[in-house]
């Protein structure tokens, strides 16, 4: 007969790996939901690296939210984070993919934590590109834009970058292309304001609002100077239904709340650069 403290130290040392092996297809990769709390665990390891944060959801749901980086674990593995990279206690701010099975589960996308902001370089789910089916109730036509930016505007709250290009081989016209959330958001996503310098490629997939002289774009895919796509089609989508004056037709809203990153403390793996 095996000794009870044996068997029960085996299952403590076995716990944190069997709770985080599971396969990514479990997350909704068509939403996308933020969370801000305090470390309560890190987890550096196989087949999944995680957090564990006290927090709140851009809703105000106040959880203990289990933050999975995948089995790949990009994000830990490009910044060579330790098991000493997260105290007990840190501030961290989360944007992710929500659990189809449980609500308090998110797959990691982007992320600000007291030493520096972090973002995936590629998608979890394959081409990002593919940014899913158009919603029925979305009535604006889907256009695919190219050109060169003319110029842009970039607050803390917003921004918008004018593109001179071309949709569809028509005659070349001026473009609005709007970033429908504050650009912190966007920052954590390693697209910045240098992206959207006056002279930069830019390219857009989205939804265009023509007003006559006013043509804008809601994007749900951007690609700016040398970033490369990403995808931003929650958070238009929310955009879109505002400017049509409907319902928006989605369980989560964008994420919000995103603050900027503070200074790097170093030591430990912690990487204080944007990837």
């Amino acid at each position: 007969m095996k000794n009870p403290v044996t068997v029960c130290l085996l299952l403590a040392i076995a716990a944190p790996v069997s709770y985080a092996h599971h396969s990514i297809a479990i997350y909704n990769e068509n939403e996308l939901v933020s969370v801000t709390g305090n470390v309560v665990e890190w987890y550096r390891g196989r087949p999944h690296s995680y957090l564990r944060i006290d927090g709140s959801d851009e809703l105000g749901n106040e959880n203990t939210w289990f933050l999975d980086f995948g089995s790949t674990s990009v994000i830990v593995n490009t910044n060579e984070w330790d098991e000493s990279t997260f105290d007990i206690g840190d501030e961290i701010s989360v944007t992710g993919f929500p659990s189809r099975l449980k609500d308090t589960d998110i797959l990691v996308e982007s992320m600000v934590a007291p030493f520096g902001s972090f973002g995936m370089t590629e998608s979890y789910f394959g081409d990002p590109e593919e940014a899913g089916p158009i919603p029925e109730w979305i009535t604006l036509p889907a256009i695919e834009l190219s050109g060169t930016i003319a110029r842009s505007e970039w607050t803390g709250s917003s921004a918008t970058v004018w593109v001179r290009g071309t949709v569809d081989g028509e005659a070349e016209r001026e473009y609005e292309i709007r970033l429908s959330v504050p650009t912190s958001l966007y920052d954590i996503l390693a697209i910045s304001e240098d992206h959207v310098a006056e002279g930069n490629a830019a390219r857009a997939e989205g939804y265009l609002a023509d007003e006559g002289e006013r043509l804008i774009v809601f994007p749900r895919i951007v690609d700016f100077g040398d970033r490369g796509p990403v995808r931003t089609a929650m958070m238009t989508q929310r955009a879109v239904a505002a400017y049509l004056g409907v319902e928006f037709q989605g369980r989560r809203g964008p994420p919000a709340g995103m603050g900027g990153a503070g200074a790097g403390r170093g030591g430990g793996g912690r990487n204080g650069e944007t990837p």
